[in-house]
């Protein structure tokens, strides 16, 4: 179990003497917990906390030290996880079969290897020395190779030649790589006594296990295990297995450094050699031997050295100070600059090409880039920004769109604060700081919405998601500005001109303005010169637009000579010469763009025009409700066919049969009546049937005197026929009312079939909305601070509608001519419906029609009734159309009102829907032929439908009395045929429809059955001729009085005068 902080600091001194280079023991005791410090870095730890600690403390493998250097120690298996503590070594290899020439020769190759790269000297740190059986040879050339002031490994099974080995060697204290499961004890005793690191061998890994685990029982742990297997993927798995096994499962046998003989297991192959000992400096090789080392091989294997055992938290640095170059004196010029180790090697290397001598003093920079220590406040920013996105990922204002972007705000002005704590108080330094707050707040949300891959719904939202693209834009063309050819032309420019061009061509001279304007403010920003390109590319772009129609050619032409004119205005200023040719160059560019290259880009910044997605929703749903129309249709026809089919149960032979039954079964002459004489009978019976229909019933003298002879039954018969004759009857009136009933049920789907056709076609010729006109509107609404949806379209009629929403809506109701300035907005007289409320946040508006009407109304009851039967009424739809409706119920008083009143109800109902006036007619018909038998009742109906944007008038009629209109002098009676509602059969027949043209000045009267009884309406005709037309209430009153006067008040009488005239 690892050792905690706190349990190290209670064996620790507590003196806070800093002598270990870490300011409190507490933060040195929380180090050495984490492994980062060992325990003996401090100098007042007592000796028994040493021991206690130490192992407890020790990473799970042990370091290893061998002429100075050190071997292990490694706690992690990956270099990512933390950091490789102490970095692999590699050796050379001899052997006592060589002769002294080839050891010669190979030494002298080793010892030119060895070199300085980034403040470490880079050689071959061991010479592994093979015994071959010969004692003698190995001690010469043990003693030859530590002569050289490398490290020796002493590669010898036998004890005997070891001893002679390390008696050549002296007191330089080499690896005895030489220790099995047969000679451990003396390997280890002769290792401890000469105090050498011992190395382990075994046949394979549970072998090399056992002989460690015997070792460390003799208290021998100054080890190197020897991994080198038969063949290259064994001695792989090794490598990999001894480390896992160590620093994962915490297997401590296994926790010593590896050595891997590469000689061994390449058999000369130099190429195979040196890739297998790259793949054992990252995999676990802590001695790497091989046959030979030049600077083919060393370059790459000491620089992927360097790299793998860095700690991935630092940089790779060089000391800084003061380094003479060429030959340079304390007098020759100096250059400056980091201690970032590729900095230095380029800074260095272009130096002494130069030939020119110079000092370069290397600064702390903490291993860092010139551009990242500058960078270092950006990229704690990012860091921060980053945190804060993970922390507050799983909450709901993370995904706000406007909250990350004001963490990256509040994030930058910060760091910005603390990086120039003492300047900020300077307006310069407060106003960068502000501006780069707003510009980091504002891109990030644009760079957002241009680049989510949502779905926008709302249109600001894509208007953000276009800007974000420009702004991506002119950061791209930003970074383009750096870019020269042949230090004349501007790449990013030369792009940003053919932008500007595209976007006039294809979306015109405002377009073109814009982007030229937003490219130019982009080049002037990344150019130090004289501001001059924002108005070079914003006057081109917009000249230029306006002569898009007239081709390519000419369009290029005006947009370089603009361009050239707006170079030569500011030329004393800044003269441009590079602005000319870089125009011409976008042109060339422009001018050879393929047709459907240039079609796609300008489809991509034109501004497209409003679709016809609402007309075709309209189309859709027109289509979806003519087919549902014409599936009621079908079900229609489909239950019209089957209740057609009739039953027979016509034929009278039925009613004797029948009757028959009853009377002759018990008869003794049935067999021969009805059996041998059966057409006998039935002839005698056929002739009675005549008198029996004629009459509507049998008598018995009706039937032949011998058929009355030979029947002794003839007066119970003829009683059994006449019941029969009675049940047939009741049976086919029964079956004609059901029918009648079901037929008007089912008439039902035809009349929803037509309501759906209506709406059908409403729908496809509905006009669509009225943009300019929503213009004009809103545009009178902010100038009354009222922000509002507002919404302007024509309905089928082709009458204007105008909805506005908003709670702010009674600022308009406080303008006193509020109506006409809306009129005057949208070019037409608006109107508001009779439903208007001024506490409501939505105001619907109508086109005011061109024609008015004056109705009034007078009725009396019947004498002798409490209320009259009938229901007069008038109403305006929006489709501006007068219905005015009188219902006469069947009878008086107030059975015939309730049948009125229902009436009306229904058929104001669907008439205000906007469902044709038959259709309605006709639906009501249905609904009152459907009622239950306890409430059967019919009313006459009369309605008169009038549009007053047109004129045109209907009437239509179910058993009403005659109507009468006044045109001038002419005075037109409108009578129809059928009979009252309800009373009509199965679906019934439509109404009576009589349609005419009204002119302004007419006059109308609709009165009930009680006023007009006669043919004789002289009277009634007089009394319109003489009308002047100023009071309907009067006219209606004279022609009640008139006509009680001359028919008395027997029946309910109601009258509903009205007049056509012009809107004033």
């Amino acid at each position: 179990m690892a050792v905690k902080g706190l349990d190290i600091f209670k064996l620790s001194p507590k003196k806070n003497c800093k002598e270990c280079g870490v300011p409190t023991c507490m933060a040195f005791c929380m180090k050495v917990a984490q492994g980062a410090l060992p325990i003996e870095k401090c100098p007042y730890m007592s000796d028994e906390a040493i021991a206690l600690l130490s192992e407890a403390t020790a990473p799970p493998m042990k370091a290893i030290e061998v002429g100075g250097m050190k071997l292990g120690g490694e706690t992690v298996m990956m270099r990512h996880e933390k950091t490789f503590v102490n970095r692999n070594r590699f050796a050379v290899s001899l052997c006592t079969c060589m002769d002294d020439a080839a050891v010669d020769a190979k030494l002298a190759e080793m010892k030119a290897v060895d070199y300085e790269r980034i403040g470490e000297r880079e050689h071959v740190e061991f010479l592994l020395v093979h015994d071959g059986g010969d004692g003698a040879r190995l001690a010469d050339l043990c003693k030859k190779a530590a002569a050289t002031e490398r490290a020796v490994i002493i590669d010898t099974d036998s004890v005997d030649n070891a001893k002679l080995a390390l008696a050549a060697i002296g007191d330089t204290k080499p690896v005895l790589n030489g220790a099995n499961k047969d000679n451990y004890e003396t390997m280890s005793a002769l290792a401890v006594e000469a105090g050498v690191v011992l190395g382990v061998k075994g046949a394979d890994l549970a072998e090399i296990h056992d002989t460690v685990a015997a070792l460390e029982k003799l208290e021998n742990k100054n080890l190197v295990i020897d991994v080198t297997g038969a063949t290259i993927k064994e001695t792989f798995a090794n490598a990999v297995l001894v480390r896992r096994t160590a620093l994962k499962d915490g297997d401590r046998t296994f926790g010593y450094p590896s050595l891997v003989n590469l000689a061994k297991l390449c058999h000369g192959d130099v190429h195979m050699e040196t890739a297998l000992a790259a793949l054992f400096t990252m995999k676990y090789g802590s001695i790497v031997v091989m046959e030979t080392m030049r600077y083919a091989e060393a370059l790459p294997l000491y620089g992927l050295r360097q790299n793998v055992f860095t700690d991935p938290q630092k940089p790779m640095k060089v000391e800084p100070g003061i380094y003479p170059i060429n030959g340079a004196t304390p007098d020759d010029p100096c250059a400056l600059t980091v201690d970032f180790a590729l900095t230095y090697f380029l800074v260095s290397g272009e130096l002494e090409r130069s030939k020119v001598p110079v000092n370069l003093l290397i600064t702390d920079a903490s291993g860092m880039s010139v551009l990242t220590a500058w960078a270092l406040r950006y990229m704690a920013a990012l860091v921060l920004v980053f945190t804060t996105a993970f922390l507050l990922r799983e909450t709901a204002i993370a995904h706000r769109s406007w909250f990350m972007p004001a963490v990256a705000a509040a994030v930058m002005g910060a760091t910005g604060a603390l990086n120039a704590f003492d300047k900020l108080l300077q307006l310069p330094v407060a106003v960068d700081l502000a501006t780069e707050v707003v510009l980091t707040g504002l891109s990030a949300y644009l760079f957002h919405m241009a680049l989510t891959a949502e779905r926008l719904r709302l249109e600001r939202e894509e208007l953000r998601r276009e800007a974000g693209g420009v702004l991506i834009l002119c950061c791209a063309l930003m970074a383009l500005a750096r870019v020269t050819i042949m230090d004349v032309l501007c790449l990013g420019r030369v792009a940003a001109v053919l932008c500007v061009m595209v976007s006039s061509f294809g979306a015109g001279a405002a377009e073109g303005a814009l982007i030229g304007v937003i490219t130019g403010l982009s080049m002037d920003l990344a150019s130090p010169a004289t501001p001059i390109f924002t108005i070079c590319y914003g006057f081109a772009g917009l000249m230029s637009g306006v002569l898009k129609r007239q081709g390519r050619l000419v369009f290029l032409l005006v947009f370089l000579a603009s361009n050239t004119l707006a170079v030569f205005w500011n030329w004393e200023a800044n003269p441009c010469l590079p602005a000319l040719y870089e125009a011409f160059c976008a042109s060339v560019i422009f001018f050879v763009l393929p047709a459907k290259t240039m079609t796609f880009i300008v489809s991509m910044v034109q501004r497209p025009a409003l679709g016809e997605g609402e007309s075709g929703m309209r189309r859709y749903t027109a289509a979806r409700t003519r087919a549902l129309a014409d599936a009621f249709r079908e079900l229609y026809e489909t239950v019209r066919r089957s209740a057609e089919s009739k039953e027979n149960d016509a034929d009278i032979a039925t009613v004797y049969d029948r009757a028959a039954e009853e009377i002759c079964v018990r008869c003794p002459r049935k067999e021969k009546c009805w059996q041998e004489n059966y057409m006998d009978t039935l002839t005698l019976l056929n002739d009675a049937t005549a008198a029996m229909r004629r009459r509507g019933h049998l008598e018995l003298a009706d039937l032949p005197a011998r058929f009355r002879e030979q029947c002794k039954s003839s007066a119970p018969f003829t009683a059994a026929v006449n019941s029969e004759l009675r049940a047939l009857i009741y049976r086919r009136q029964l079956r004609s009312r059901l029918r009648e009933n079901r037929m008007a049920a089912y008439g039902q789907y035809r009349y929803l079939a037509g309501v759906l056709d209506a709406i059908s076609e409403d729908l496809r010729c509905a006009n669509g909305s009225d943009t300019i006109a929503e213009r004009r509107l809103v545009r009178y609404l902010n100038s009354l601070d009222i922000d509002a949806e507002v919404s302007v379209f024509r309905d089928p009629t082709g009458r204007l509608r105008a909805v506005i929403e908003s709670a702010r809506l009674p600022i308009l109701f406080r303008e006193a001519d509020y109506m006409q300035d809306v009129s005057d907005a949208l070019g037409v007289r608006m109107c508001r419906p009779a439903s208007f409320n001024q506490n409501d946040t939505r105001l619907v508006l109508l086109e005011a029609e061109p024609l008015a009407v004056s109705v009034g109304v007078a009725a009396v009851k019947k004498e002798g009734e409490p209320v009259s039967g009938d229901r007069g009424t008038y109403f305006k739809t929006e489709q501006g159309v007068l219905c005015v409706l009188l219902s006469d119920g069947m009878g008086s008083g107030e059975q015939a009102a309730k049948e009125s009143i229902s009436a009306v109800r229904i058929l104001e109902r669907f008439l205000r829907s906007g469902v044709e006036p038959a259709t309605a007619m006709k639906i009501l018909n249905s609904v009152m032929l459907l009622k239950s038998s306890e409430s059967w009742g019919y009313a006459a109906i009369d309605l008169m439908c009038i549009d007053l944007f047109t004129g045109q008038a209907g009437f239509y009629k179910y058993g009403a009395a005659p109507s009468y209109i006044r045109s001038g002098r002419n005075v037109r009676r409108v009578k129809g045929m059928t009979m009252a509602a309800g009373v009509l059969a199965g679906e019934g027949e439509p109404p009576d429809v009589v349609r005419l043209h009204i002119r302004p000045g007419a006059l109308a009267v609709i009165a009930s059955d009680g006023v007009v009884t006669r043919e004789d309406d002289t009277w009634l005709r007089r009394i319109l001729l003489d009308d002047d037309g100023t009071d309907m209430r009067a006219l209606a009153r004279s022609v009640v009085h008139e006509a009680g006067e001359r028919y008395g008040y027997k029946d309910d009488m109601t009258v509903l005068a009205i007049r056509l005239e012009e809107r004033k």
